[in-house]
């Protein structure tokens, strides 16, 4: 296929061949093919053959030739007809590179994309050109406009994190509504359960199943499973269903956030497996309730906690990730912390112990304080930026 598509691609462009377009408005569908060869004398010919195998020895195909002048002159006519249409136009020349990058299409294996991968995070990562490799040919990019560049960045930095010193990705995504959220996270599932071998979870409100597995597959051919508890299955793309918790036909699992918070801290198998990714979108409903220290987690709080402690890598979205207080920003970073002492230190870091503080200091509010080492020899001169770490010591504000 691909030496055909480069020779009609070389005859277009050296004008050997010339295409014209007719829009759908002018005859519909045209679905009639027929032709005039000349080489010394001309025949005429109708209809087609497909040149399979399968049409060879199963299908009923007709092709015929009329040598005579009357039809020779006929088809002519009708060919005249639709070339000379005055809403006919020459095939654009933006399809005609298109077939030359067609043509020149190197298929990757998996391992190459990989390997490809691996060459450019151990160049540091600044520009990762192979990333999107695997959306390339997905209706995301062939039908729509692909995505924009703060997508890319996110993308673009869970991956640097995720392959990064710390093997992980925690990561909160708290752009405005409608700045395309889904297909960031989506995209990121799948650049994630490519590199590994580990199953991906991802927790939406139940209301968004649907909408989430369709555009996976519809926007980029990712195929995925979402739990229904009603009927005990997985169900797939497609619509197929598969019973048992354990048996999920997909890398990447959609499960209900709703179901998650029933579960709370009951046993079940989606805290018994360990994940490459987890992620939970519409994020502030996992929330904690009251004030000071007696500040207690909801049900899906204390699930997502749990499932953070299985992942490598974390992902939480919310375009709210503040509704009435500060706090409840600090308490979603406290969940990407779990097994994480990169986010907010450790359990007596000063991030952790005097939240409001830091808060406080995050936004502005506050300048910092002299910074004091976990070695205890001297102090950080006074700042308004947050210090820089020396190697092996913990800093606090």
């Amino acid at each position: 296929m691909r030496e055909r598509l480069r020779l009609l691609h070389a005859a277009l462009l050296s004008g050997q061949v010339e295409i014209r377009v007719l829009p759908d408005e002018a005859f519909g569908f045209m679905h009639g093919k027929a032709g005039v060869i000349t080489n010394g004398t001309k025949t005429a010919f109708m209809g087609s053959v497909n040149d399979t195998a399968n049409a060879w020895s199963r299908n009923y195909e007709l092709l015929w030739e009329d040598a005579s002048p009357e039809g020779v002159a006929w088809v002519q006519a009708e060919f005249d007809a639709l070339w000379n249409h005055h809403l006919a136009v020459p095939l654009a020349r933006a399809v005609i590179d298109d077939l030359k990058r067609l043509a020149g299409r190197h298929d990757l294996t998996l391992q190459e994309w990989r390997d490809l991968l691996q060459d450019d995070l151990s160049g540091g990562g600044h520009d990762l050109k192979e990333v999107l490799a695997p959306l390339i040919e997905a209706p995301l990019y062939t039908n729509e406009m692909g995505l924009w560049p703060h997508q890319k960045a996110f993308i673009h930095q869970t991956v640097l994190a995720h392959s990064g010193p710390f093997k992980r990705a925690r990561l909160l995504l708290a752009d405005q509504v409608g700045l395309g959220k889904t297909l960031q996270l989506a995209v990121s599932a799948q650049i994630i359960a490519l590199q590994g071998e580990k199953p991906v979870l991802i927790a939406v409100p139940k209301t968004l199943l649907g909408q989430w597995q369709a555009e996976m597959w519809d926007l980029l051919r990712v195929p995925s499973a979402r739990w229904d508890s009603g009927v005990k299955g997985w169900v797939d793309e497609r619509g197929r269903v598969t019973r048992g918790f354990r048996n999920c036909p997909r890398r990447i699992a959609l499960v209900s956030s709703s179901w998650l918070a029933f579960l709370g801290d009951a046993q079940h198998e989606v805290f018994e497996q360990e994940y490459d990714l987890v992620i939970l979108d519409e994020a502030h409903r996992a929330r904690k309730a009251g004030k000071g220290r007696q500040r207690r987690p909801n049900n899906l709080y204390r699930a997502i906690r749990r499932l953070a402690t299985r992942s490598r890598s974390m992902l939480l979205a919310t375009a709210t990730p503040v509704q009435l207080d500060l706090i409840e920003a600090h308490d979603l970073l406290q969940i990407l912390s779990e097994g994480a002492p990169e986010v907010l230190g450790g359990p007596f870091s000063r991030w952790n112990m005097y939240a409001d503080e830091g808060l406080a200091l995050a936004v502005g509010r506050q300048e910092s304080r002299p910074v004091s080492w976990s070695s205890g020899v001297g102090t950080a001169p006074r700042s308004r930026r947050a210090a820089t770490r020396t190697a092996g010591s913990t800093p606090t504000f």
